[in-house]
């Protein structure tokens, strides 16, 4: 399992944009053009670029023709079916993970002026409310927050089952690793990184110990 972090700012230079857009499939430069913000075409084209390398690694097509999602919303690869795969972009970065070991899901948001408490008390899980309650200040409220967020995105991408269906049906706090749930042995992992929250979910607990950094230069 290989866990890849890219900063796609610099792809909002517009001849590397225009190298981008060259290198991905037709239904890839459409996502990507129509985004409103410069940082989202970035953003797009980033997360088409990389999911084009890290197909690649383990010798997997690439062309969109070849990408199916599945009954629950999980992206697959014809050429590749044993091979799970998840991306994120918020704030101009990229996050995403590729296993052959398992479905895996993967999340990054960038830290916010504040959150939305409201959606903490109508859907979190009781632990997690009384663990953002029990906290001293709004700062540490929000960080928490964003923690839980990610953790509880991060395993909703890797089984397919949605957000919406895993606010409240299980508790992941800040620091989890591990977690069963309806039976199932999740493992989590949580990355530093100045700005942003990010983390991983996988079926199996060798999870990335660290993201790879990859300039967005690198992929086009």
């Amino acid at each position: 399992m290989l866990a890849f972090l890219v900063d796609a700012t610099p792809l909002r230079d517009q001849d590397l944009f225009a190298r981008g857009l060259a290198a991905v499939s037709p239904a890839r430069r459409e996502k990507a053009l129509r985004c409103r913000s410069d940082e989202g075409r970035a953003m797009r084209l980033g997360a088409g670029l990389l999911l084009r390398a890290g197909l690649a690694l383990w010798g997997a097509d690439a062309d969109d023709a070849d990408i199916f999602i599945d009954a629950r919303g999980k992206p697959w690869c014809r050429t590749r079916p044993d091979l799970h795969f998840s991306l994120s972009h918020s704030g101009g970065m990229v996050f995403g993970v590729f296993s052959d070991a398992g479905p895996t899901g993967a999340d990054i948001e960038r830290d916010r002026a504040c959150a939305p408490r409201n959606v903490a008390e109508r859907f979190f899980h009781p632990d997690e409310k009384c663990f953002l309650h029990d906290l001293p200040d709004e700062t540490r409220r929000r960080d928490a927050f964003l923690r839980i967020w990610t953790l509880k995105e991060s395993y909703a991408k890797a089984t397919g089952l949605g957000i919406a269906a895993t606010l409240s049906s299980c508790s992941l706090l800040p620091g989890t690793t591990q977690a069963h749930i309806d039976g199932v042995a999740w493992h989590f992992r949580e990355y530093a990184l100045a700005g942003w929250k990010c983390a991983v979910c996988g079926a199996v607990a060798a999870l990335p110990s660290k993201l790879e950094r990859v300039a967005a230069a690198d992929l086009v």
